[in-house]
């Protein structure tokens, strides 16, 4: 059966997205995030932004990416890309496997303004999510929509213990 939407009729899912989310549901994802670019990006240019972004978070909780000292734990994240009305790539993210000093609102805030900063980028919103149900259908409706979403390279090697199994 169909989920209610907010005018008491019934929301129609499409199997991939009903996919998506059952495969993302037992996720703990701490924060949900919009990010924009000011200008047209190429789709791969953009998604470099963007992991270089997430490069920086996981540095920020001591991960070094050339050292054989540093400890394996990276944040995971998946993220939807959309076009804007102006024909703009915009990305919806859910994120995890963040620590619990970094996942506060007040660390998301800094986070958005360090992606204003990066150059050649627009806004970012991030929100501590409350309940992730709804940012995952949010991140995954646009699956239907001819839209892309990609999954970091750990999702499925941290999987266990971000899903709390």
């Amino acid at each position: 059966m169909a989920p209610p939407s907010r005018d008491g009729g019934t929301v129609c899912r499409k199997p991939i997205q009903t996919a998506w989310e059952v495969f993302l549901a037992p996720y703990d994802w701490q924060w949900f995030a919009t990010f924009t670019f000011k200008d047209a990006i190429h789709p791969e240019a953009a998604a470099k932004r963007f992991r270089h972004w997430v490069l920086k978070l996981d540095e920020s909780n001591g991960y070094r990416p050339r050292s054989k000292l540093t400890h394996k734990r990276r944040c995971a994240w998946v993220r939807g890309l959309e076009y804007q009305k102006r024909q703009v790539v915009h990305f919806h993210v859910l994120l995890g496997n963040l620590p619990w000093a970094l996942a506060c609102s007040a660390q998301a805030a800094l986070w958005a303004d360090y992606w204003l900063q990066m150059g050649n980028t627009g806004f970012a919103r991030i929100e501590v999510c409350g309940t992730s149900a709804a940012a995952v259908r949010y991140v995954t409706k646009y699956a239907s929509k001819g839209g892309e979403i990609d999954v970091s390279p750990n999702l499925l090697r941290i999987g266990e213990q971000l899903a709390g199994f």
